[in-house]
């Protein structure tokens, strides 16, 4: 995650655009998932319980990390600075209302370990919902 954040674009785009007022990045995309569940089904046969929450989790903390570390940045002074984590916000729909959770350094996670780290973060924050109430977002 030591890239060079300098390029002649991202250096101009901090003087063009304004301060963000929500630092969350939001998007839609469909995507073939069809191995994706076969992979879930045969971890289900052996005792692991994998969604699809997980694994886009998981693919967008790596991709953030190794992929695209220039979104995982901040602006100061004009310039552009890279967090040294990635955190990856799940959110959690309980009743009315919408709530996240943060899986922080979700990179150097597995797709168990990011299970784990929301199951436990549901049992603590929203009463012991379900994984299949969960969406992700990145924070």
């Amino acid at each position: 995650m030591n890239d060079d954040f300098s390029t002649p674009w991202l250096l101009m785009s901090t003087r063009i655009y304004t301060a963000p007022s929500d630092g969350k990045v939001f998007g839609m995309q469909e995507a073939d998932v069809t191995d994706v569940l076969f992979y879930i089904q045969r971890q289900e046969k052996k005792g692991l319980h994998l969604t699809v929450t997980l694994i886009v989790t998981a693919a967008i903390a790596r991709s953030m990390a190794y992929d695209a570390p220039d979104i995982n940045c901040f602006v100061y002074r004009g310039g552009l600075v890279p967090r040294d984590y990635v955190a990856v916000a799940v959110n959690i729909k309980g009743g009315r209302e919408m709530a996240s959770m943060v899986v922080h350094n979700a990179h150097l996670k597995t797709v168990s370990e990011i299970g784990e780290a929301i199951r436990r973060g549901l049992n603590r924050t929203a009463g012991k919902m379900k994984e299949s109430q969960c969406r992700v977002s990145i924070c």
